[in-house]
């Protein structure tokens, strides 16, 4: 639902599903959470995207093609500037790299 919500240009409602299937219990899944950073790079909404990095890193889903390139597209679509230290941070992630070495260079 959540995804078909989204690709149909839904945002608003994909992001309410989201929100009420959370508050009832079920836990997200890397593809629901997927669908649903689309949904909020669509919306502009940076404060619920960087709860769901929280949530990626929380839950530990891996930083793959599909959680990694979401990422990057809602962090470009809502806050073009902060891209670059997204790109870099989840790389470093990818790389088992301590962040602060990036911040020491």
């Amino acid at each position: 639902m959540i995804s078909g919500y989204s690709k149909m240009g839904c945002s608003r409602e994909a992001v309410g599903l989201f929100k009420e299937m959370r508050m009832k219990g079920c836990e997200p899944n890397e593809m629901s959470v997927v669908s649903v950073l689309g949904a909020c790079g669509d919306l502009g909404d940076l404060s619920f995207g960087k709860l769901l990095e929280g949530l990626i890193e929380e839950k530990g889903f891996e930083l793959n093609t599909f959680v990694g390139s979401s990422l990057i597209n809602m962090f470009g679509k809502v806050e073009p500037r902060s891209l670059s230290y997204h790109v870099s941070f989840a790389g470093c992630v990818k790389c088992r790299e301590s962040s602060l070495q990036i911040f020491n260079h």
